[in-house]
């Protein structure tokens, strides 16, 4: 039996495309998709609303759940997204500017996400999995792929070139300016070529989308455990994922941000890193060109408009230890947990995340804006990812932003 499966649902109307593909949706801070889904009624951003784009006296979830199910119904109903008339496979191609990466569209069974077949690098956050899969039961849908990265294999990158040599169905530069196109897999040779190289693959890595695979594998043993008349379709059992060769992946950092000073004055906080091991010393918040850092073991730190370089010193790096070398993880054992009181990088109010494609400037911005500290780390490679997975380890929470973000509003199923 092949480990993938045809795509088998809806896709968007090319002459809607435009209005109804969304933006790069997790680089949107919640009070801009707010604004975002109010200016573009017709995006699939309004079936995606959650309640942290509210304040306190907003909607309920329910409410909220309710109103995407709604402008679901509309967007199907006013030819927004067609039927495909039977499953297949299709290509999905992401340029921005010189990167250009193209994965296959199809279904994995969820089983190989939990049986460790599809392997995850980091842990999702409790709030966030919990909502997504009240989401699934509420609102039935999925339209976001999760992206998926596979060992290159030069077969298989062949079949999907030779399966580019027909029409697109869909090309067009999207809010950001980065290029989607899409093509139906219509000969059968190159899907049977692809389903025998997918098959002799053993382990593909989670890149982007823990947390929907997390609650779709919940939400799966949510529908077998109804009643036989009450089960959903068999679509309960696959995650929709995008499959892209390792080499394409391109990472960026997440950044860290910190509700408050635990307690401690700006020179208290510098005081406590250097206690707790680390050199730091400071460095011009105005020179941006050369506030990130450029190479592993060390970290940038912004507080109360001011820069810091932190220094970790080799006998703190664990070479033998894939997750513990990182420099998310040390930041997050020593200073955050250590220093600042965030024990839990899964749950903590007081802890923020913004993607590192942001820029340094958009972390100042963000400590200027009620989060007092922000850190920020060198880049995750692809090669840390997949050892962190193949030793069966985890990152720290938003240990990597792949970029260019696959889309919400292409291809739609039922869950």
């Amino acid at each position: 039996m092949p480990t993938i499966k045809k795509f088998d649902g809806y896709l968007v109307n090319p002459t809607k495309a435009k209005r109804v593909i969304t933006p790069a949706y997790d680089g949107m801070r919640p009070s801009e998709r707010r604004e975002f889904a109010g200016k573009h009624p017709y995006n699939y951003v309004n079936v995606m609303r959650t309640l942290e784009e509210f304040d306190g006296d907003g909607p309920t979830l329910e409410e909220i759940l309710a109103f995407n199910l709604s402008n679901l119904n509309r967007l199907l109903q006013d030819g927004s997204f067609l039927k495909t008339e039977t499953p297949a496979y299709y290509l999905y191609s992401l340029k921005q500017g010189s990167h250009e990466q193209t994965g296959v569209i199809a279904e994995i069974p969820v089983s190989d996400y939990v049986s460790g077949r599809l392997k995850k690098h980091e842990d999702t956050q409790l709030v966030k999995e919990n909502m997504l899969t009240r989401y699934h039961e509420a609102v039935g849908v999925t339209s976001s792929p999760i992206c998926v990265a596979y060992p290159d294999r030069d077969d298989l990158s062949v079949a999907i070139e030779r399966a580019k040599n027909n029409a697109p169905y869909l090309n067009l530069s999207t809010w950001d300016e980065v290029i989607q196109t899409v093509w139906r897999v219509d000969d059968a040779h190159i899907s049977a070529e692809m389903e025998r190289i997918f098959d002799e693959i053993e382990f593909t890595y989670l890149t982007d989308g823990h947390h929907r695979c997390a609650s779709g594998a919940r939400y799966s043993e949510i529908a077998s455990s109804r009643p036989s008349d009450e089960k959903q379709n068999v679509n309960s059992n696959y995650l929709l994922v995008a499959l892209f060769p390792q080499s394409h992946m391109r990472i960026f950092s997440y950044f860290r941000c910190i509700r408050d000073l635990n307690g401690m004055s700006s020179t208290d906080l510098v005081s406590a890193i250097r206690s707790a091991g680390f050199q730091i010393d400071s460095i011009s918040i105005k020179d941006a060109d050369r506030l990130l850092p450029e190479r592993t073991a060390e970290i940038t730190m912004i507080v109360e408009q001011s820069a810091y370089r932190i220094r970790i010193p080799c006998q703190m790096i664990d070479a033998n230890n894939p997750v513990a070398s990182l420099d998310v993880s040390i930041l997050q054992d020593r200073i955050l947990a250590a220093v600042l009181g965030i024990q839990d990088a899964r749950s903590d109010s007081r802890l923020s995340y913004m993607p590192g494609v942001e820029g340094i400037s958009g972390l100042i911005s963000r400590c200027r804006g009620g989060w007092p500290v922000g850190f920020a780390c060198v880049d995750t490679k692809i090669e840390e990812v997949i050892g962190v997975a193949d030793a069966g380890e985890v990152m720290p929470p938003k240990s990597t932003w792949f970029d260019p973000k696959l889309r919400a509003g292409i291809f739609l199923r039922s869950v």
